[in-house]
C-alpha cells in the first residue's frame, strides 16, 4: 500500500525532521551506539516509533524501507511490508503524537533528554510547569548574555545613576523641586538645539540659524533654507524687471 503525502507546510517537516533526530539520537545512546535494534518486542517497538516519523515524509514508502535496512535488517521481507500496512493504517493525528505522550511512551528520562539534547520528546518525570519555568530561566540568561555583548550596563549600576536616585534637585543650594529641575533641563536642551547650524548646501549665498519654531511647526531645516533661495531669486528677478521698466 502506496501512501505519498506532501506536508503541508515546511514547519511540519521540520518539525518532523527534528523529532526523528531526537529518535535516532535517543535509540543509539540506549544501543551503546548501535545503529541496529534487537531482534525481539523491545526492538520492533522502537522500530515502529520511527516509521510513524518516516511515514510523514515526502516519499513515505522508500523511506519507511530505507529505515527498517539501517535499523533492522534482520527484518524479513514479509513481516516488513505487515508492519509497513500497519503504519499506514494508523490514522494521522496518531503518528505525531505530543512530546508528552511520546515521552512517556518511550520512558524517556530528564536525565537522557538533557544528556542527548532532545527537545521534542518530554521526559516522564519532569512536569509541564518545571520545564516551563526551566525555558524562562534559560531565556532570561540568553537576553542577559546579549545585553552584556552589546555594552549595556547591568540593572544595579544603571540604577545607581539613575536621576530618580540621585536626586540632583536636591543637591542644589537653595534644593529646587523635582519639576522644576527638569523645565530646566529642558531649557538647556532646546538653546543647545538653537545654536545648531543648518546643514550646508552649495546653492545657497549665505547660511544662517534654524530657529527652533520652524523646528515646532514641522519644518525641517531644508525646506526653510529651500523657501530663503526662493525669496532670494524672487527678489532679484523682481528687481531686474523694476530696472528695465
Amino acid at each position: 500500500m502506496t501512501n505519498k503525502r506532501k506536508p503541508t507546510s515546511k514547519g511540519n517537516e521540520a518539525l518532523r525532521r527534528r523529532r526523528l533526530g531526537d529518535l535516532q539520537r535517543l535509540l543509539r545512546h540506549r544501543h551503546h551506539g548501535r545503529t541496529l535494534l534487537t531482534d525481539d518486542d523491545a526492538g520492533r517497538e522502537y522500530l515502529r516509533e520511527l516509521l510513524l516519523v518516516a511515514s510523514m515524509a515526502f516519499n513515505p514508502e522508500r523511506m519507511m524501507r530505507n529505515t527498517i535496512g539501517n535499523w533492522a535488517p534482520w527484518m524479513d521481507k514479509a513481516e516488513a511490508a505487515q508492519l509497513i500496512d500497519d503504519v499506514n493504517s494508523t490514522p494521522i493525528f496518531l503518528r505525531k503524537p505530543n512530546g508528552r505522550i511520546l515521552g512517556n511512551r518511550l520512558r524517556l528520562t530528564d536525565y537522557e533528554r538533557e544528556t542527548l539534547g532532545i527537545r521534542t520528546i518530554r521526559p516522564l518525570d519532569v512536569t509541564d510547569e518545571e520545564l516551563e519555568r526551566r525555558r524562562k530561566a534559560k531565556d532570561s540568561e540568553r537576553q542577559w548574555r546579549k545585553r552584556r555583548a552589546k555594552g549595556k550596563k547591568p540593572r544595579d549600576a544603571w540604577l545607581a545613576n539613575c536621576k530618580s536616585r540621585t536626586k540632583p534637585w536636591e543637591e542644589r543650594k537653595p534644593p529646587i523641586s523635582r519639576a522644576t529641575w527638569y523645565r530646566e533641563e529642558g531649557r538647556k536642551v532646546r538653546q543647545f538645539r538653537e545654536t545648531g547650524v543648518s546643514a550646508i548646501k552649495f546653492n545657497t549665498r549665505a547660511e544662517g540659524l534654524v530657529s527652533v519654531e520652524s523646528l515646532r511647526r514641522g519644518k525641517s531645516r531644508r525646506v526653510v533654507a529651500g523657501k530663503r533661495v526662493v525669496a532670494e531669486r524672487d527678489g532679484v528677478v523682481r528687481g531686474k524687471k523694476s530696472a528695465r521698466g
